[in-house]
Formats: C-alpha cells, sequence, structure tokens
C-alpha cells in the first residue's frame, strides 16, 4: 500500500507536518533530506497515526519529503511521490568581518560581509553607532554591506556594531568595533555660518550687554525732553515721504510684481508714523513699487540699504493681523531672507533709545492663578545672525533734538520684548506683564504674531528680529510727541547696520545656485550659476503659451461630442507645477494650436500632437493619490493611450546635477513594513527607455552663455508619496541607487489593473536637493530641459511609426471584436452626453427600485447605462442624488441613474474599485436608506479569468467569492463569502442571445459560467500562483465581491456578480486592450438586460424579499470603519412618508416662512423634521433641524431677489423619511439705504445736538444735590440701551418734551433722567454690550433709584424672522456659551428660562400700532410685533451654524440678545420683585455673515417708538403713577399668587400681531384667585367701568 494525499503543512523555522491517508492499518516510515543533499534521514510512525511533526530542520531551505508503508516485519513498502517544500525563515545569524575602511574628520565608511546564515532572505543591514561618551546609539538602515557615517565629531573615539534583516526580524548585533576620526581642517564651505566668520575681520567688537538695564519694576524715569526740542512731527514725516508715495501709485503692478521674485527682507510697521519713517529712508534708492495681492495686503517693494525689501503697514495692530500679513508674504516673496518689525512701543527706560530684541516673551495665553497671573505663552529666540549684525558697533548716532537744542542722543539695548494683544496703559498691568520676564527692556503687540506664522509654515530659513524705539512708558502718561521721533530712530537704526557689506555678504548668499559635479568625490564640488543668466524665467514660459491660455475654448461641446479626436490619443503627458505644464503646452503648440479639454479629473488638460503623436497635456496636483486619479480617469476617457510620462523637475542627489535630466530606469518604492523599512523596485517601460536612450543630436544650454549644458542620467528615481526634506545624504541612506526623488510616480506604477500593457517612465530635471524648497529661478529652465529632451527624442519618424502600430506590434484590423467596440464607444459616449436626466424624482419612483447595479470604471457604467431605459410617462432617465450628513460638516453625495432594465425598476451606480471606503462595503446599506424596496445587487462588468478553464467575453456568474488580502498572507485558503445562491440558480437558468453586433467579429459565441471568484482587494498584484494558492477552485478574480456580499447580508438584501473576461490571469493586456474592455462591458450589461427582462424577475428576485419591515442601522457611521466593525443596535421600524401641503406663507428679501402638514403616517413619533432649502444653481441642499411637534418655521439670512427650492421631510427612529413636494420662491429685492426712512446721519445729527444740550452746565445734576436727590427719587422706569444707534432713538423720543438732565454715577455711568411719555425715566447706555456691564448698572439703578417700578431694555437685536418687527420678550432663555474642552468646544446649552413681567406684557399689548420701515420700495416695509421668548447669551452670532445651533436650543424663541440675563440676575441678587422686567428689542441681522447696517438706526428707532407709543396711553401712565401695590386679599394663596410673580401664565397668551388681545380673553386663562388679584390691581385706574371683566 502507499500513502495518499501527502501534504506539507504547519511550517516553522525549524519544523514541518507531513499528513496523509492510509486505507490500511501499517506502521509508517517518513523520509525527508535536503533537496541539494544525497542524506536521506527516516523516521517511523506507529500505525493508526496520519500526522507526524518533523523537527531539527535549518531554516529557510528546501526539504523533499516522502512516505511509505512498514510492515509488522518492518519491511518498507514503495514511498509516495516526493513532496518538496521549505521551512520557514527564521532571523539572521550576526553579520561577520566588520571593519574599517576609511575614516575622515567628521566621518568614517564600514563594511562587513553577509551571515553564514541568512535564514531567508536579507533586505537591510541596520547599523548602530554612537561616541565614546555617549549613552544611547543612533541607527542607520542599509541595503548594502558598506555605510559612510556622516556628522561626526573630529579626533574622537566612536563605537559601531550591525545586524542583517531579513522578512522575519532584525538578528543579533555584531560586537562593537571602535573606530576614530582624524583631527579637523577648517575649510570654507560657503554656507551661512561661514560667510558671517568670513566677515567678522570686518566688524568691530559686538556690545555683548546692553549699556543700560532695565529699570526697577516699580519706578520708571527717564531724561526729561522738552517736547518742543525734538527733531521730528507727524507733519515732517508727512511731507518727508509726500511725493514718494504719490509716485508709488503711479507705478505700475506688473512691474512690481517682477522684482516681487527678488524680495529678501521683510519690514513691518503699524501705524502711519512707523510707515512713513521706514518709507523714508527705503525712498533714498529708486522710488518703491506697489503691489496688492489678493489677500488685500499692499507692499511697497524696493531697496532697503540695497537689500531687495518689500514693506507693509498692517491694517490694525495686534497679533493676529501681523500673523496674516508674515504667511502672506512666506507664500508670496519665495526668497525671503529675514522678518524686521520696526517701529515705536513702550519702554521701560529712556524714550527714543532703540530696543532690540534678543527674545520675544509671549504673553498672550494668560491665565489667573491664586495670588499671581500665569503666563502660558511661548518665548521665542530671534534669529542670531540678524542679531550678531545689529549689534556689530558701526558708529550710530541718532539725535533726537533739533539742531540748536541740547543733545539727546539714542542708545541701542539688547534686552528681550514682551508681546501681547492688548494696549498697556495704566502703571498697574504694565508692572504685572513685567513680572513675567523682568529683563525685559520694551512692550510691544505683534512679535509673537510674526513668530507664530514662522512656525507655522515652518521656514527654518527666514530670520525674524524685533526693532522698535521708546515712545512712552505703557501708563497713564502717554504721550504722541515722541512717535515720530522714536520711529524715525529705529528706521535709521535699521538702515545704518544693515547697509554694511557683511549684512550685504550674507544677504548675497542666500541667491548663489549651488551646481555639484559629476563626480562627488572632486574637492569642487560645487559651481555657481547666475540666476540672471539662465535660460528661461517664469515669465519667459507664461508669454509662450499667453495666446493659447487667452485663446482657450470654454465652450468644449462639440469636442467633447467628437469621440475620434479623444480615441486618437495615444501619449499622456504628467504635470504637476505651472512652469511643468507651461514648457510641455509649449512644445504641444508647435504642431498647431492645442484645445482644451475640461470633462477630466485635472487642473488643466490641452489636447493636441507632441512631436507629430497625438498627444494630451495634463496638469493635476501634486503627489501620488493626484498623479493616479488623473491618470485612472484620462484611461477611460482616452482609451487609446499607449505611453504616458510624468515631465518635469525633481530633488536631485547622489551625483545628479542641479539641471540635469534623469530618467527613470526603475521606480524605488521606500516604505516601513511591519516595523521594517523596505525599499520595493518597479520596472518601467523597456520600449519607452529604449526610445530616449536611442542617441541623437540633442544638446540643451541652460545658460544664456552656454556655459552650461544639462547631462542625461538613466538611473532609478525614488518616488514617495509624502513630502520629505532630507537633504541629499538623508535620501542617500534611504535608497543608495537613486539620483532622484519625486511623489507622483508611484501613483501611476500602481494602477496595475488599469495600466496593463502601458508604457510609463519618468523624465524630470533636478532643481535643487528638497522638493519641498526647489530653487525657484532654476524651476522653469529645468522644466523646459526635461521637455525638450523628451520633444526631441519623439520626434522622429520611427517612434511615430511605433506609435502608429499601437505600441508594440502592427495593428490588426480583425482583431476579435474591434469594429464592433469601436461603434458601441462612439454611441455610447454620445448616449452619455446628450442625456439630460431630470433632477427631482418622485417618492413612487424611489419606492420602486428593486435592483442596484453597481460598475467600476467608466466603461462598464456607460455599458450599463446603455441598456437604461426611461420609466412610463417620462422622457429620460432620472439622475438622483442621495445625501447623507454625517455630522462634523461631512455630506456624502452619492450619485444615482433610476430606469427600468426590462422588467425591473433599477439604480445604476459608479464606486471605487475593490473595498473602497465609498465602494462596495457601504453601497448596499446606503442604497436601502433612498430606496426601501431594494432586493438585489447585482456587480456587473470586467473580470479576469483562468485561462484553463474561461474563454476572452465570457460571463462569469458567481455568489461565492474566496477572500484574499494582506492579512491571508500566512494562510494556507481564503475566507469563503456567499451571495445568493436563489440569483444564480435564476441567471445561469436563463437563454441568452446576445446582440448580433456585439458578437459578429467574436470567434465564438461567449459562454454562461458558473463558479467561484478569487476576490482580491486593491493593489494585489493577481497571478495564477495566488490563484493556485488560494483559490484553485476559482474560475476568475475581481474585485468587490467579498465586501459586497459582507454588506449586502445584514440588510436582507441578495447579491450576485455577473462580469465578462476581458483579460486572463498572469496575462498582459494586448494591443486592443481598450477595445476588450468596452465589448467586455457590453456583453455583460447585455447580458443581464436579457435576464431582467424575464417574466419569472419579479417571482425569483423582487418576490423573495420580505417588504414587512426596513432594516436601518442607527449608527451610520459604524460602516465607515469596514464590515467588520458594524457597531450599533438593528431597529424594525417604518420611515415616515412625506410631509403634507408644504407652502410659504411669507417671505422678505432675506426671510421665508414656510408652512406644511405632518405625514400620513405621523401616528409614530416624529423627533424632528428637517428642512433642504438651496439656490437654483446650487448642487448641494442646505439643512435646518426643527423640532417634531413644529408645522411652520421661518428660514432667515436669505439672499435678497434669489430663486429658492424647498422641501420638508419628517425623521424618526428609522431615520429620515421621504421628502415633501418641491416649493420654488424668490425672495424679495433688497432694500437700498436710500430706500429707508431713517439712517444712520438722521440719528447722529439729532443726536449730537441733544447730546451737546445735556452737557450743558444747567442740565448736568451732579452741581446741585438736593436736585440730584428729588431727581432720583421720581424716577419710575429704566430704559437700557446698548449700541449708539439704540441710545439715539430713545433719547429723541425722551427729548419730545424737556431736555434730559444728566448725573454721572460711580463706575463711569452716566444716567439721562426725564419724562418718557410723561413717565419719569432714566435713560442709560452700556460702555459695551453684554452681561458685566448689564448686571453693573442695573445694580447701580436699582441703588440709586429707591422708587424704580420697571426696568426695559430697549434697542435692537438678533431676529428669527423679518427685519425690523419687534419682540417683546415673554420669556428669557438663558444660553450658557460653548467653551474650550482642548481642542474641542462644547455646545451651547440652555440653563433656565425666566419669565418676564406679566404687567409689562399686558400694557405692551399690540393694538393698532404701525410703523413704516421703509419708503415705497418695492412695498412699504410696516413692522409687526410678536410676543415670544428671546435668547440671551454673552457671544456674538455672526455666523449661520452658530446662529442654528442656539436657535436649536428653544425654537419657540423669536431673537437672540446679549443684555437680559445682567439685568435679571442684577434683580435677583437684590430680591427686587417689585420691579418688573421685560424686553423689547427691534430686529436688525439674522445673526449671520451678513450684517443689515442699514437697518440698525430702523431697528433702533421701530422699538424706541413702540414703547413710546404704549407708555403714552393712559392705562400705563396711571399704572406708574400709583404708588407700592397694597394686596387687598390677606389670605396666603392671594399673597403666592401676586400678579408680579405669576408671568407664566400670561406667558402662554397667543399674542398675534394682526389680532387685538381683550382683557377678556386674557383673563380667561388665569384661575379664579389670579383673575381677581389682576383685576384689583387694574381697577385702581380712574376709569369708568360698568363691567370689569368685559372691558378691562
Amino acid at each position: 500500500y502507499v500513502p495518499d494525499n501527502v501534504a506539507v503543512e504547519g511550517v516553522t523555522p525549524a519544523s514541518l507536518k507531513v499528513s496523509w491517508i492510509l486505507a490500511t492499518d501499517h506502521d509508517v516510515v517518513i523520509e525527508y533530506k535536503m533537496v541539494d543533499s544525497s542524506d536521506w534521514k527516516s523516521e517511523a510512525v506507529s500505525s493508526g497515526t496520519t500526522t507526524h511533526t518533523i523537527s531539527g530542520l535549518v531554516p529557510h531551505e528546501d526539504y523533499s519529503v516522502q512516505v511509505a508503508c512498514m510492515s509488522s516485519s518492518g519491511v518498507t513498502g514503495s514511498f509516495c511521490e516526493t513532496v518538496n517544500c521549505k521551512s520557514g525563515p527564521d532571523v539572521p545569524t550576526t553579520p561577520v568581518k566588520l571593519s574599517l575602511d576609511e575614516a575622515t574628520s567628521n566621518t568614517v565608511t564600514l563594511t562587513w560581509s553577509s551571515p553564514v546564515s541568512p535564514n531567508g532572505e536579507i533586505s537591510e543591514y541596520r547599523l548602530q553607532y554612537k561616541s565614546a561618551l555617549e549613552r544611547q546609539f543612533s541607527t542607520i538602515s542599509v541595503t548594502d554591506e558598506f555605510c559612510t557615517i556622516n556628522e561626526l565629531t573630529a579626533n574622537e573615539k566612536h563605537e559601531v556594531k550591525v545586524a542583517a534583516v531579513n522578512e522575519v526580524g532584525c538578528g543579533p548585533y555584531t560586537d562593537i568595533t571602535p573606530v576614530h576620526t582624524s583631527k579637523s581642517v577648517p575649510q570654507s564651505n560657503g554656507d551661512d555660518d561661514t560667510i558671517i566668520d568670513e566677515c567678522d575681520s570686518t566688524m568691530d567688537n559686538f556690545e555683548e550687554e546692553t549699556t543700560q538695564p532695565s529699570l526697577p519694576l516699580t519706578d520708571i524715569s527717564s531724561i526729561k525732553v522738552d517736547a518742543g526740542d525734538l527733531r521730528y512731527t507727524v507733519e515732517d514725516l508727512k511731507q518727508l515721504t509726500f511725493d514718494t508715495i504719490r509716485k508709488c501709485d503711479e507705478k505700475d503692478e506688473n512691474e512690481a510684481e517682477l522684482v516681487s521674485a527678488s524680495v529678501q527682507l521683510l519690514l513691518i510697521t503699524v501705524n502711519d508714523i512707523e510707515f512713513y519713517a521706514t518709507l523714508y529712508y527705503m525712498a533714498k534708492g529708486d522710488i518703491p513699487k506697489s503691489l496688492t495681492i489678493s489677500t488685500g495686503t499692499r507692499f511697497f517693494l524696493g531697496k532697503y540699504a540695497n537689500i531687495p525689501t518689500a514693506l507693509v503697514q498692517l491694517l490694525d495692530q495686534g497679533i493676529l493681523p501681523c500673523s496674516n500679513v508674515v504667511s502672506a508674504a512666506l507664500n508670496k516673496f519665495r526668497k525671503l531672507r529675514a522678518i524686521v518689525l520696526v517701529g515705536v512701543c513702550a519702554i521701560f527706560g529712556n524714550l527714543g533709545d532703540v530696543v532690540v530684541s534678543t527674545q520675544i516673551v509671549g504673553c498672550d495665553h494668560l491665565k489667573h492663578g491664586k495670588d499671581k497671573m500665569i503666563n502660558r505663552s511661548p518665548t521665542a529666540n530671534v534669529g542670531s545672525r540678524l542679531l550678531r549684525f545689529l549689534k556689530a558697533q558701526h558708529a550710530w548716532r541718532f539725535n533726537c533734538n533739533k539742531d540748536g537744542k541740547p543733545v539727546h542722543y539714542s542708545t541701542q539695548h539688547f534686552k528681550p520684548v514682551l508681546s501681547a494683544p492688548i494696549l498697556l496703559a495704566n502703571q498697574k498691568s504694565r508692572n504685572e506683564y513685567r513680572k513675567f520676564c523682568p529683563e525685559a527692556l520694551g512692550f510691544e503687540m505683534e512679535g509673537i504674531g510674526a513668530m507664530n506664522a514662522l512656525r507655522e509654515s515652518d521656514k527654518s530659513n527666514v530670520e525674524l528680529v524685533v526693532v522698535k524705539a521708546g515712545c512712552d512708558h505703557a501708563d497713564e502718561s502717554k504721550s504722541k510727541e515722541w512717535q515720530p521721533v522714536a520711529a524715525m530712530a529705529a528706521a535709521d537704526f535699521v538702515y545704518h547696520q544693515f547697509n554694511q557689506r557683511p549684512v550685504h555678504l550674507w544677504f548675497r548668499a542666500a541667491t548663489v545656485i549651488k551646481q555639484p559635479s559629476f563626480n562627488v568625490d572632486d574637492d569642487d564640488v560645487f559651481k555657481e550659476i547666475d540666476p540672471d543668466e539662465l535660460r528661461f524665467s517664469s515669465k519667459d514660459l507664461e508669454d509662450q503659451v499667453s495666446n493659447i491660455l487667452v485663446n482657450e475654448q470654454r465652450d468644449t461641446t462639440d469636442f467633447t461630442l467628437n469621440e475620434i479626436q479623444c480615441s486618437d490619443v495615444k501619449l499622456l503627458l504628467l504635470t504637476v507645477k505651472d512652469c511643468e505644464f507651461n514648457s510641455s503646452l509649449h512644445y504641444l503648440a508647435k504642431s498647431g494650436t492645442p484645445k482644451s479639454y475640461t470633462e477630466i479629473y485635472a487642473i488643466r488638460c490641452f489636447v493636441g500632437k507632441f512631436a507629430g503623436i497625438p498627444a494630451a497635456v495634463v496638469q493635476h496636483g501634486s503627489g501620488s493619490s493626484e498623479s493616479a486619479l488623473t491618470v485612472y480617469e484620462a484611461l477611460n476617457t482616452f482609451t487609446n493611450i499607449q505611453a504616458i510620462i510624468s515631465v518635469g523637475v525633481c530633488a536631485g542627489f547622489g551625483k545628479l546635477g542641479d539641471l540635469d535630466v534623469i530618467v527613470s530606469s526603475k521606480i524605488v518604492e521606500h516604505k516601513q513594513y511591519q516595523g521594517r523599512k523596505v525599499n520595493t523596485h518597479y520596472d518601467i517601460s523597456p520600449k519607452l527607455l529604449s526610445i530616449l536612450k536611442t542617441k541623437c543630436d540633442w544638446v540643451f544650454n541652460c545658460t544664456k552663455s552656454s556655459s552650461k549644458h544639462s547631462t542625461v542620467h538613466f538611473e532609478p528615481v525614488l518616488s514617495l508619496p509624502l513630502l520629505i526634506q532630507a537633504k541629499r545624504d538623508g535620501l542617500k541612506r534611504i535608497c543608495s541607487e537613486a539620483l532622484g526623488y519625486e511623489m507622483e510616480g508611484l501613483g501611476v506604477i500602481k494602477l496595475h489593473e488599469e495600466l496593463q500593457d502601458r508604457h510609463f517612465i519618468i523624465v524630470k530635471t533636478g532643481c535643487g536637493n528638497n522638493y519641498e524648497c526647489l530653487n525657484e529661478d532654476l524651476l522653469p529652465t529645468a522644466a523646459m530641459a526635461a521637455a525638450d529632451f523628451v520633444f526631441c527624442h519623439l520626434n522622429r519618424e520611427t517612434v511615430r511609426q511605433w506609435f502608429d502600430l499601437g505600441g508594440s506590434a502592427p495593428h490588426d484590423e480583425h482583431k476579435p471584436g474591434l469594429s464592433s467596440c469601436l461603434s458601441k464607444a462612439k454611441i455610447l459616449i454620445k448616449h452619455a452626453v446628450e442625456e439630460e436626466p431630470e433632477p427631482d424624482v418622485p417618492n413612487e419612483v424611489l419606492q420602486s427600485v428593486s435592483v442596484l447595479l453597481l460598475t467600476v470604471n467608466k466603461n462598464e457604467h456607460l455599458a450599463a447605462r446603455y441598456y437604461l431605459q426611461p420609466f412610463d410617462d417620462h422622457e429620460h432617465v432620472f439622475r438622483f442624488q442621495q445625501r447623507l450628513d454625517y455630522g462634523s460638516h461631512q455630506l456624502d453625495v452619492t450619485e444615482y441613474y433610476l430606469g427600468k432594465y426590462g422588467a425591473c425598476s433599477v439604480a445604476i451606480r459608479r464606486i471605487p474599485p475593490g473595498s473602497a471606503r465609498h465602494g462596495a462595503s457601504t453601497a448596499p446599506m446606503k442604497a436601502r436608506k433612498c430606496f426601501p424596496n431594494l432586493a438585489a445587487v447585482i456587480a456587473v462588468g470586467i473580470a479576469r479569468g483562468v485561462e484553463t478553464k474561461v474563454n476572452l467575453y465570457d460571463i462569469l456568474v458567481s455568489t461565492k467569492v474566496i477572500k484574499y488580502d494582506s492579512a491571508s498572507i500566512h494562510k494556507s485558503g481564503g475566507e469563503i463569502i456567499s451571495g445568493s445562491s436563489n440569483l444564480q440558480e435564476f441567471f445561469t437558468s436563463q437563454v441568452w442571445n446576445p446582440e448580433a453586433e456585439l458578437i459578429q467579429d467574436l470567434q465564438e459565441k461567449p459562454k454562461i459560467n458558473c463558479g467561484t471568484l478569487l476576490s482580491h482587494t486593491e493593489g494585489v498584484e493577481m497571478s495564477q500562483e495566488l490563484i493556485n494558492r488560494y483559490a484553485p477552485i476559482a474560475i476568475g478574480s475581481e474585485m468587490e465581491g467579498a465586501y459586497l456580499f459582507t454588506a449586502a447580508q445584514p440588510q436582507k438584501i441578495q447579491g450576485v456578480i455577473v462580469k465578462s473576461v476581458s483579460l486572463f490571469v498572469d496575462k498582459k493586456r494586448n494591443e486592443g486592450v481598450q477595445n476588450t474592455v468596452l465589448t467586455a462591458s457590453l456583453l455583460a450589461a447585455n447580458y443581464v438586460h436579457a435576464v431582467l427582462s424575464c417574466p419569472q424577475v419579479h417571482t425569483k428576485i423582487i418576490g423573495h424579499k420580505e417588504h414587512s419591515s426596513r432594516i436601518i442601522r442607527t449608527d451610520i457611521r459604524s460602516f465607515y470603519t469596514g464590515v467588520s466593525r458594524q457597531i450599533g443596535k438593528t431597529v424594525h421600524q417604518n420611515v415616515l412618508t412625506d410631509p403634507k401641503e408644504l407652502h410659504v406663507s411669507n417671505a422678505t428679501s432675506s426671510t421665508v416662512t414656510l408652512s406644511w402638514l405632518p405625514p400620513d403616517s405621523s401616528i409614530e413619533t416624529i423627533s424632528e423634521y428637517q428642512i433642504h432649502y438651496k439656490r437654483t444653481n446650487q448642487k448641494v441642499y442646505d439643512k435646518l433641524t426643527v423640532n417634531g411637534d413644529s408645522k411652520g418655521y421661518t428660514v432667515v439670512g436669505l439672499k435678497a431677489g434669489v430663486t429658492y427650492l424647498f422641501k420638508v421631510a419628517a425623521v424618526n427612529e428609522a431615520g429620515c423619511g421621504y421628502d415633501s413636494n418641491i416649493i420654488t420662491v424668490t425672495t424679495k429685492p433688497s432694500v437700498g439705504a436710500e430706500d429707508f426712512i431713517y439712517s444712520h446721519s438722521y440719528l447722529k445729527i439729532k443726536g449730537d445736538k441733544l447730546i451737546q444740550l445735556c452737557n450743558r452746565p444747567e442740565f448736568e445734576l451732579f452741581r446741585h444735590e438736593k436736585q440730584l436727590q428729588v431727581f432720583c427719587d421720581s424716577v419710575k422706569l429704566l430704559l437700557v440701551t446698548s449700541a449708539n444707534n439704540e441710545f439715539l432713538a430713545v433719547l429723541q423720543h425722551m427729548a419730545k418734551n424737556e431736555v434730559p438732565k444728566t448725573v454721572r454715577m460711580k463706575n463711569d455711568i452716566r444716567f439721562f433722567i426725564g419724562k418718557y411719555a410723561n413717565t419719569s425715566t432714566a435713560l442709560v447706555q452700556l460702555l459695551k454690550p453684554g452681561y458685566s456691564q448689564s448686571n453693573l448698572v442695573a445694580k447701580e439703578a436699582i441703588e440709586r433709584f429707591s422708587n424704580l417700578k420697571a426696568i426695559m431694555s430697549v434697542g435692537v437685536c438678533t431676529i428669527f424672522g423679518n427685519l425690523g418687527d419687534v419682540i417683546v420678550a415673554t420669556k428669557v432663555v438663558r444660553c450658557e456659551d460653548n467653551k474650550c474642552i482642548g481642542e474641542k468646544r462644547s455646545p451651547v446649552k440652555q440653563s433656565s428660562v425666566t419669565d418676564t413681567s406679566s404687567v409689562l406684557l399686558y400694557y405692551l399689548k399690540a393694538d393698532d400700532w404701525k410703523f413704516t420701515c421703509t419708503k415705497s420700495f418695492p412695498d412699504p416695509c410696516l413692522s409687526q410685533v410678536y410676543y415670544k421668548p428671546i435668547l440671551s447669551g454673552s457671544e456674538s452670532l455672526a455666523k449661520k451654524e452658530k446662529r442654528e445651533e442656539y436657535r436649536q436650543l428653544n425654537l419657540d424663541a423669536m431673537g437672540f440678545e446679549k443684555d437680559g440675563i445682567g439685568i435679571l440676575d442684577a434683580l435677583h441678587d437684590y430680591d427686587k420683585k417689585n420691579i418688573n422686567f421685560i424686553i423689547v428689542k427691534a430686529g436688525c441681522n439674522h445673526g449671520d455673515e451678513a450684517k443689515y447696517i442699514d437697518w440698525q438706526p430702523v431697528a433702533a428707532i421701530a422699538a424706541a417708538q413702540f414703547v413710546y407709543n404704549k407708555l403714552d396711553q393712559e392705562p400705563f401712565r396711571h399704572w406708574f403713577e400709583q404708588d407700592s401695590e397694597i394686596n387687598t386679599d390677606k389670605s396666603a394663596s392671594h399673597t403666592q399668587t401676586e400678579v408680579k410673580r405669576k408671568s407664566k401664565s400670561f406667558a402662554g397668551f397667543e399674542y398675534l400681531p394682526d389680532k387685538q388681545l381683550t382683557a377678556k380673553r386674557a383673563l380667561g386663562s388665569l384661575d379664579e384667585v389670579e383673575e381677581k388679584e389682576v383685576i384689583n390691581q387694574l381697577t385702581r385706574s380712574p376709569l369708568s367701568c360698568t363691567n370689569t371683566k368685559d372691558t378691562l
């Protein structure tokens, strides 16, 4: 007997497990040996056992195993067929022969040999080194058996050791080997420090210590100087610079744009005086040129002390304006070398002295401690080189006084400077800040902002310093006389110190272009190239292509429809930077004007002929992901592309010099895998490499004088997906054989499936050694060198013939499927472009969809849509957009095409390839949210087939897939995932007769094959070896099935894969690759259409689905972490139908009021309504959330004269229901400033006159104490205003009878006391809006006015309704603003709700009051009165999102203001229950970005006039004239129901602007005791009433 099915499994580095099947009960003999050995070893196994483990093996060795039976007498039978296997890898042993090869003063070169037992494939070596005095080793990873360690200390002992690394891990290190560096020899290498050291001989000794220490904190004295003796005044500075500014305005900004390329110094000033002083010295040379950039910042460009300089004046003082300007300058001026803040500051020493910052001490993040302030701001060091230049003694003198006056010289000090975003104006605050840094000598407001901008930009080569002269002492004795003198002193000092040869040398060093020689071992490594000698500039390239860009065809409809031109494109040129694109476009235009093409994912795309070859030049974003997306889209658009070339510039290292061209022989990817650094090499097209290696007379002169020529290198290129800042040596360590570094090639080379037999190569020119900071001067010339090289080598007849023949062999016109595919492709493209689907989809259509078709690439998508037919009674198919809002501003938009596929209603969606986040893993779940009756999902398209099992174009039908991903590497087989067997049976049982046009050129009719597919993830290179190992039963491979089936099962949706074979596994696509894909896509779509047209489809597919409930996951975001992590409970509940009768009840220029009825299925709880609205030209709807009890809502903040679309949907636990009918509303035209009855100027003119009268001595009560007391005792009403418009509006009405008296109280509070509609009133304006001031004023009024009966907050507010309408607050909703918690902000919340005075509410009832806001444009706008709650908080509303967040706290609230809660807390603190409070304010804005300034005076007057009108009525006046109220009923129950404390009863009234509220209706809502109390209160008025209850 011979054992069967002998197999080896469970392989480890030292053992393997053998298994077999034996029909008899015999002992077994196992023999094994190394493949290269002849010595067999044997082991006996007793009967009854079918497995055995062989141990003691050598790791990573090939073994042969054979098994035989052994009889009871010991006779061995015949052995089975030998099984070959390999033991597992293990960590390698120690490398050998580690030795020193060469040592210099700062480098050592080491060599070693590979381990005796590598135990696997050696991927790299890890070298560790340290100084003999250090404790920690540093590590370097290399792939060669040698390494050079750089940047070591000269004449010092070091210790080194090395270890080998393979796929298992790192092996043991060798013993430590000591090495010794040689002594150093001083050399000049041309860097910045060397230049400064060389210039030290030209400098005098540095002033290491300041000549004057900072003065004590308690006292700051200064040399007294008469202001009349000072040298400059503000007028003097204006005269000095008047002509300069005028001439700057006359300069052409185009000239300034050219000058900006050379700017190296940025001077920042704040106020006009600083700007005038600095501009005066800047204009000593040529007149500066003015340049305004896109952010609105204006720079003056010229030379300051012969240094190319940009001077700027900040729009405002402080940290943020300075930070913004510095960021803009860093982006604009690429050669920027230094930033100096010049001007004036507060000084803790003598006025006029100059302070140069040695440190900038930030004071912008302070925290109150128990007994002191704690500073959490950073302290930043300034530029060391700039500080050395400014410290150099060059006999600088500046006299602050005029000639003939006593001499007062300014002195320079080098001390820290404090920087904070506040203005110090008192001695106490100044001394508090000085405690943070007692050594500091100055205080200013912009330095830390500039430093923050530098840190964020990571521009380590730009230095910063603050140079300012003292003009005050930051106390109460501020004076402006010293400002012009101090500004001139600072500007003069900087000019004098920078106008020296060492400084000029340092700035000039930044413009030196270092060109490496070809031999890096040469002493002369770098050669200088003058930027002015370079052959091309950015402007030259722009001029060459300007006529193309100016005449660019924006209307590309005709060209888009011309599929012949699209299909003719055979060459794709990829560019990133503008100079790269312009260079390639220049050569594209040599054969005629190219045409712009916009139907592709790219920044720009032009199509024409490049060296006689139909080509497309594309500019895309930076990075591998951008290049991959662009190429993927281009291959689906230009279907006959044969070659792709990435042309442009790169970072060079090794022997690649600047302006040398590198052609990639390989593409090297460097990454870390399981803690190991791995370099992966990708081969590029050998044919393109051969073409570009062909000798031709290519010579490219890089300079005008032809002193520099480009050299070509054919070497590997390192391609990384992210920016790195490694220098040449660092990149050399990553990949020693590569010469260039770029970012786009990796994205293209990883498109394995899409590239197939297409050719790809990289041709780029070296341009510096840091890709993020490439040399800007070299870029244009470098880009032209690469484009010229490609053009010259492709511009040959043999190359054009090669492209004409399809890139490899003569094109076969009778290739199967060619003619049919080309004709169908034209039909598909035309069909897709001419189609204009309807934008809005009825609910019944969404509910009818039962099948979802998923496609991946463009060919599959167009083929599937080709068979899609419109629904009955419709001309076109529907294009439907599904919007899913996941919060945090994440909106996912998915597009479907809806129509009929035979007998089924289907939706077609295109998804990304593989298991992408928005791909197959989420498609069923997302589709179920909008198609509740979805029963099946079908993946239709193309796949790879196993050549021994299927034919080209055969249809593969599968409901089982074997999953393969990176986690399956150590598994012998993949996980099997099943779809729907019902669907598979139905699809394979149908008879299919494909269209004759599709198969007329095929050798045989495609067959239907049912079986299992291998489903792999994106980026896996599919091969027959993988099929044999993981899925030997598979008939093909694809990428979406595993995740599709996994996602469909929880949704109870059937799934099946229907794909046509377009390529065999392990085969490259032939020259007809595009036609093969088109044919296969059409065949798969045609087959699905035929099956779905069968009469039994409803029974087999739709009838199989359960309709009883809809399964919805409450946590949709769990799907975005992968199918394996689906979290959240499952809810069986029906979604709601659409709300009914959506209509508009009112519309203004900025608001629309909607009304609707609940859905028919509203027996279920409605948690909320979602209002979706957008402009007609807007793609995505905006969303608002409304309480589920609402039947209407006012949408605010809309634009005037714009048409909007509105729809509403109800939400319950199952999710968002169906949308209501869509209504169209056009807002009214905007109201111009001239259309308002009242304006700012109207209030200001009248208000200024009144205030002047009130300021007269006879109206100031503080001069007459007795009169003051009388007036204060008479005050019954306090009117609180905040903004100036509010105050002036109320003051005008108060002054109708007499001029108010004024009185100043403590805390600088000023009251205006007079009559407001014959009621004794005190009017006050808050110094600033908000809680603190309103609380302070209310407490002062309570203490001062002993007979105060009411407080009203009158003015303007944010309104959630129509502008100009008046809100009488029934409740005050206290809002707690969000606070910072780490990097996040907590949401706002409602802390309490307080009722306002019910008595005041009753008297302020709206009867016949009218107020006209505008003139007759288009119709007079009348103000309405609303009795609603109002929100009160401390944070200003200036954004739509913030407004809606507050609005959700109380959807009944009508507005938002900031003063009410402060007054309420004051009343509560003093327990003043007898003082009534209410808020009366009119809306002037909607709390968003649009500020309606012209509405402020109108709203202020509306609120003031409304209150005046109500107070002027007899009942209200008599209520104020009464003394304190007396309770007639002494019972306890009466006391508890006191009307002043029972405002909640009145708050429930329905106050409407168009209906008069009668006392009868009001009293009808009170209980008996409360009603009696109200009558008792109101009947004290001298009214003749026969029936109190009815009349009142």
